[in-house]
C-alpha cells in the first residue's frame, strides 16, 4: 500500500481573517491548494500500483516508486510500468522515459538507469537529447546524453542490445496479469505530438507508426537519426510494417545520409541496424520481411557508391582505354558494408590478441578506405567488462576514433596502447 502524505500550503493570518464571513468558500480553496504525495515501496514481494491516467505499475523487491499529482517518479529499483492508450512519462534522475500502448521496464540504480521495451518501446530524454528502445530491446546508460556531432559518440552512446528471451517472456507475462486488473480504458490510437519524443515514441511503435510516418516532422535531429536507424529492429512484431511506410523509411534513410557530414559513418550505423534486423527476422522464421530488409539495404549500398573520379587529362590528350576504366570504377565500387568473413576472421585475431572479446552484438563494418569499423569490441578493464567501438587499420595496426563511455578519443594509438589503456596501465 502506498503512503500518502498531505503538504498543506498555510495562509497569512489577515487572509484567513477576511475569509472568516464566507468560511465555506474559505475551506473549498484550502482544499484546491493541497497536494496529495504517494510514495510506493516493495520490500519482500513485488507490489502493484494504479498510477495517474489509467497506467499501472508492479514494483519489484526493494523497489521505491513516487507520485506528487500527475507526475511518477522512480527513485530505486526495477518497476514494470504498464502504460495506457495515452502517453506514460517517468521520471528517472535526469531522464525522462516514455511508452504507451504497452508495458516498458525501467531499472534505476543512483544515476544509472536500464530501459527495457517488452510490448511498447520507451523514449529517453535528457533535455532536447533523446535515446529510443525498441520493443524486445534494452538500453543502459549512467553518462549525459552526448550530441551528434560526433556520430561515433553519439551511436555508442544510444546502442541498444536485445534482451533475454527468458526476460522478455517474464515480464510479458507480469504485465498481462496487470492488465487483467486495470480499470479498462477507452481506445484511443491518435497521439498528439507535443513534442519530438512523442514523435519518436510513435515511430517505432506498430500500434502508432502509420500515423507518425506521414505526420509533420518535428526539429530535432536525434529523433530523425533515431527513427530511422531504429526502425527494422522496431519491425518484429508478427504484423510486419507496411510496405508504404517502409518506403517512407527509406527515403528518410537517404535524406538524413545527404545531410549528414559523415554520411559514410552514418551508413554503416544503418546498415548496421537493418542487417542485424534481417538475421533476427531468418531466426523468427519471417523470411519475407528478411528479404525486403535486404533489398533495402542493397538499394542503400549501392545508392552511396564512391563515384569515381575522372583522371585529369595529360598535356597530350590521352585517355584511359575502357579497360582501365572498368578497373577504377571497380576498385571505387567499395562501399561502407558489413565486413567479409575473412576480413571479420583476420579483424577479430588482432584484436583478441590485446584482450578484446566479441559477442553476438559486435559488428564489423568496411569502411571506403580500406579501414575497418569495429563497434562492441569488449574489454576487460578495472570497473568490469566494457564495450567500446573503434577503427582499425589493418595495414600500418594502428587505432583511431575510439568510443568509450559516451566520449569519442579521435587520437591515433597503436594496438599495445589500446590494451594498456583499457587495463588502466
Amino acid at each position: 500500500m502506498p503512503t500518502k502524505h498531505r503538504h498543506l500550503i498555510a495562509l497569512p493570518l489577515f487572509l484567513v481573517l477576511a475569509a472568516v464571513p464566507v468560511l465555506a468558500d474559505a475551506h473549498l480553496r484550502l482544499q484546491a491548494m493541497t497536494t496529495e504525495v504517494q510514495q510506493w515501496r516493495a520490500s519482500d514481494e513485488p507490489v502493484p500500483a494504479s498510477l495517474p491516467g489509467g497506467h499501472r505499475a508492479l514494483l519489484s523487491p526493494e523497489a521505491a516508486l513516487a507520485v506528487i499529482g500527475e507526475d511518477i517518479a522512480i527513485e530505486k529499483g526495477s518497476v514494470l510500468f504498464l502504460a495506457g492508450t495515452k502517453p506514460l512519462r517517468v521520471d528517472a534522475g535526469m531522464w525522462r522515459v516514455a511508452g504507451v500502448d504497452g508495458a516498458m521496464h525501467i531499472t534505476r540504480a543512483g544515476q544509472s538507469i536500464t530501459v527495457a521495451g517488452i510490448t511498447s518501446p520507451a523514449v529517453v530524454s535528457q533535455g532536447a537529447y533523446l535515446a529510443a528502445v525498441p520493443i524486445g530491446m534494452q538500453w543502459k546508460t549512467s553518462n549525459p546524453l552526448p550530441t551528434a556531432e560526433l556520430l561515433a559518440a553519439w551511436h555508442t552512446a544510444r546502442r541498444v542490445q536485445h534482451l533475454p528471451q527468458a526476460f522478455l517472456e517474464r515480464a510479458i507475462r507480469e504485465a498481462h496479469a496487470l492488465g487483467d486488473s486495470a480499470m479498462p480504458i477507452p481506445i484511443d490510437t491518435h497521439i498528439a505530438f507535443d513534442d519530438a519524443s512523442l514523435w519518436l515514441l510513435a515511430s517505432i511503435h506498430p500500434l502508432h507508426w502509420e500515423q507518425a510516418w506521414l505526420a509533420a516532422q518535428p526539429e530535432s535531429v536525434d529523433a530523425h537519426l533515431l527513427r530511422v536507424l531504429l526502425f527494422p529492429q522496431a519491425d518484429g512484431a508478427q504484423k510486419a510494417a507496411p510496405e508504404r511506410i517502409r518506403t517512407r523509411w527509406e527515403t528518410a534513410a537517404r535524406e538524413i545520409i545527404d545531410a549528414s557530414k559523415e554520411p559514410d559513418v552514418l551508413l554503416a550505423f544503418i546498415l548496421g541496424e537493418t542487417d542485424d534486423a534481417i538475421a533476427r527476422f531468418k531466426e523468427s522464421g519471417y523470411p519475407e520481411r528478411a528479404e525486403n530488409y535486404r533489398e533495402a539495404a542493397q538499394t542503400l549500398r549501392a545508392a552511396y557508391r564512391p563515384i569515381a573520379r575522372e583522371e585529369n587529362k595529360d598535356t597530350k590528350g590521352t585517355k584511359e582505354t575502357e579497360a582501365t576504366k572498368e578497373t577504377k570504377a571497380t576498385e571505387d565500387e567499395i562501399a561502407v558494408s558489413p565486413a567479409d568473413a575473412r576480413t571479420v576472421a583476420d579483424v577479430r585475431s588482432v584484436l583478441e590478441n590485446i584482450g578484446a572479446m566479441f559477442t553476438v552484438q559486435s559488428r564489423f563494418l568496411a569502411m571506403s578506405d580500406g579501414s575497418i569499423r569495429v563497434a562492441g569490441a569488449v574489454f576487460g578493464t578495472k570497473q568490469g567488462d566494457q564495450a567500446i567501438d573503434l577503427t582499425l587499420d589493418r595495414e600500418r595496426s594502428l587505432v583511431s576514433n575510439v568510443s568509450r563511455g559516451g566520449k569519442n578519443y579521435p587520437n591515433v594509438v597503436t594496438l599495445e596502447q589500446l590494451r594498456a589503456w583499457m587495463r588502466g596501465e
